[in-house]
């Protein structure tokens, strides 16, 4: 795999034995998606997904011969597979509708105290929730990332009204 990167950690994670496995499980997840693009293919059936358009090249010692994959490691990607389009899109309106509820707060803020805290509020917040989307990339949620996600959620949504 080609990297735009010379001599970085990034080049380094994606030329490892388990990055390229996951890269291409990765493109199964995409072929997967294709055949069932609207609803997915339920949730929890990345298996199936991945049974189904296995490539035997992933037994080779270059992409570390992992046989199994029971998730594709990448959350968005996750989404698509078991959702489709309907789910991702409610996924991302999450975020969308986070970043809507800090920047609206911000600028009900009548005061210059308000206005400052507001505005940090709406900076560290937004930045957990990019934070968590591109940790999603590379790994799936865990309890430590669902504590985070629901924190955020629920400090937004008091804040909303």
């Amino acid at each position: 795999m080609k990297c735009f990167f010379k001599n970085v950690t990034s080049q380094k994670f994606l030329n490892s034995e388990s990055s390229k496995a996951r890269v291409a499980v990765w493109d199964i997840a995409l072929t997967g998606f294709a055949e069932r693009p609207v609803l997915g293919w339920g949730v929890d059936t990345f298996t199936y997904t991945y049974q189904k358009y296995y490539e035997p090249y992933l037994l080779s010692k270059e992409y570390g011969a992992d046989s199994w994959f029971d998730k594709p490691h990448n959350y968005p990607l996750e989404i698509l597979v078991s959702s489709g389009i309907i789910g991702i899109v409610s996924w991302l309106f999450l975020y969308v509708a986070c970043g809507v509820v800090l920047v609206k707060k911000y600028r009900r803020s009548k005061t210059e105290d308000e206005k400052k805290n507001a505005f940090v509020m709406m900076v560290v917040f937004s930045s957990l929730l990019v934070v968590h989307v591109v940790q999603n990339l590379t790994v799936f949620d865990t309890i430590t990332t669902f504590i985070m996600w629901f924190f955020v959620l629920s400090f937004t949504s008091y804040n909303a009204l």
